[in-house]
C-alpha cells in the first residue's frame, strides 16, 4: 500500500454515516500524539463543535493542547472576499462580481480559507470535516469551472479596457493583476486537491445496502476528477454479540456487506479500516480519543510529518517544510535580528505570516534562498558575515 504524507486530510460521505465523529476523532488522537492540528468543517450544517461539546465558530478557537477548530461559513469567507477585490480593483468589476456572488463561490471561499491554514507553519495537518457527498462533487469541480468563468470575465474586461486604454494611456490594470491572481489561487486549489501528496481524501460509509451503493458510486466520480479516495472507512459496524439474537442478525448482515466491500475494491490501492457500532453517543475526549487510536491503528498509508524542521549548521539553516507548491512570486521574506518572517501571498485578501526564529545564529539573519524540494518548500538562510 501507498503511503502518503499529507498536509491535509478530508473526509467525506453521504449525510448521517459519521464523518464529522470519524474527523473529530483523527483530529484528536493527531493533537494528543503532538502533532499541532486544525480541524476544520465546511458543511453548512456544521456540529463539530456539538462533538466536541465547545463552542466553535467561525473564527479559528483552541480547544486544547495541539487543536484548533472552525466552523467556516462560506458565505461569510465570500463577503470578505468581496470586500477586498471591490477595495482593490477599479469599478468595472463591479459589473461581473457581485456582492451576491456567482455560482460556487461561497463554497470556494471556504476553501480558499482552508488554504490559508495550509501556508501555516504553526500547523502540522489540517483535518477539514467537508459537507455531504452530493454538495462535495459540486466542489471538487468549481476550480475547473470557476477558472473557465474568471478567464471570460477578463476577456469581457480586456475589451472595455482596450478604448479605455487608448484615451487613458494607462497600461496598468489592477483589476486584471487581482483576477490573476484569484486564477492562481484557483490553479493552486486544485493542483492540492488532486495531489495525494498534499491533500489525503477519504470516504465514510456504513455497512448497508443504499449508503454502500452511494459509496462505489462516490469512488468511482471521485476518482475521475483525479480526487482518488485513499481509505473508506465503515463506520457503526455491529460488534459480535452472540447473547443477542437481534444483534446477531444484524452482524450477519454487516459481514455481508463488507465482504462485499472487500472485493469491490481488492484491485485499488485503498484502506477499509471498520469502526464499531457504539452503544452510546460520540462526543467528548473518552470516546473521541478511543475511536481515533482504533482508526489510526488500521489506517496505514497516512505518515504526516511535522510543518517543518531545520538542520543547521555554524553559519547556514536548512528549513525543509511541508509546504506544496510554492513559487516564489508567492514569498516576500524580511528580517528583524534573528528572526525572519516569510509571507505566503496564496491566501488572496489575507495573506499568511510565518516567522522562524534562528536564535543559535546570535547575528542577524543575512540571504535566504526558496526552493522546492520534491514539490515542497525549502529554504536556505545564511546568518550575516
Amino acid at each position: 500500500m501507498t503511503v502518503y504524507t499529507p498536509r491535509m486530510i478530508m473526509i467525506n460521505g453521504k449525510g448521517g454515516v459519521g464523518k464529522t465523529t470519524i474527523s473529530t476523532a483523527m483530529a484528536k488522537w493527531f493533537a494528543s500524539t503532538g502533532f499541532r492540528t486544525v480541524l476544520v468543517s465546511t458543511d453548512p450544517a456544521a456540529s463539530v463543535g456539538d462533538c466536541l461539546r465547545k463552542d466553535v465558530g467561525n473564527e479559528l478557537k483552541a480547544i486544547s493542547n495541539n487543536l484548533w477548530a472552525v466552523e467556516i461559513d462560506g458565505e461569510y469567507e465570500y463577503k470578505k472576499l468581496y470586500t477586498y477585490i471591490k477595495n482593490n480593483t477599479k469599478n468595472d468589476i463591479e459589473k461581473f462580481i457581485t456582492e451576491k456572488g456567482a455560482p460556487g463561490m461561497s463554497e470556494m471561499s471556504a476553501l480558499f480559507r482552508c488554504l490559508m491554514f495550509l501556508y501555516d507553519l504553526n500547523y502540522d495537518v489540517i483535518i477539514i470535516d467537508t459537507a455531504p457527498t452530493g454538495h462535495t462533487e459540486e466542489v471538487i469541480q468549481l476550480p475547473t469551472t470557476l477558472r473557465e468563468t474568471l478567464e471570460g470575465l477578463q476577456k469581457a474586461l480586456t475589451s472595455v479596457n482596450m478604448w479605455k486604454n487608448l484615451f487613458s494611456g494607462n497600461a496598468v490594470k489592477k483589476t486584471d493583476k487581482r483576477l490573476n491572481t484569484l486564477k492562481d489561487c484557483v490553479d493552486a486549489l486544485h493542483r492540492i486537491l488532486t495531489d495525494p501528496g498534499t491533500t489525503h481524501f477519504n470516504l465514510v460509509s456504513v455497512p448497508e445496502w443504499m449508503a454502500l451503493r452511494e459509496e462505489v458510486r462516490a469512488f468511482n466520480y471521485f476518482t475521475e476528477h483525479n480526487v482518488v479516495p485513499r481509505n473508506i472507512i465503515m463506520n457503526k459496524v455491529q460488534p459480535p454479540n452472540p447473547d443477542c439474537p437481534f444483534c446477531t442478525e444484524i452482524r450477519k448482515q454487516h459481514e455481508v456487506y463488507l465482504s462485499k466491500m472487500d472485493s469491490q475494491f481488492s484491485k485499488y490501492d485503498v484502506g477499509i479500516p471498520r469502526i464499531m457500532l457504539y452503544p452510546n453517543e460520540i462526543s467528548g475526549d473518552p470516546f473521541l480519543l478511543d475511536i481515533g487510536s482504533k482508526l489510526m491503528k488500521q489506517i496505514h498509508n497516512i505518515d504526516v510529518k511535522k510543518a517543518y524542521h531545520v538542520q543547521s549548521a555554524d553559519d547556514i539553516a536548512h528549513v525543509y517544510t511541508q509546504l506544496p507548491y510554492i513559487a516564489p512570486n508567492n514569498l516576500r521574506f524580511s528580517t528583524k535580528g534573528d528572526v525572519l518572517y516569510m509571507t505566503v501571498t496564496y491566501g488572496l485578501h489575507e495573506d499568511v505570516v510565518n516567522a522562524l526564529s534562528f536564535k543559535r545564529f546570535a547575528r542577524e539573519i543575512g540571504e535566504v534562498k526558496a526552493d522546492n524540494l520534491n514539490g515542497k518548500l525549502y529554504l536556505q538562510v545564511r546568518k550575516k558575515a
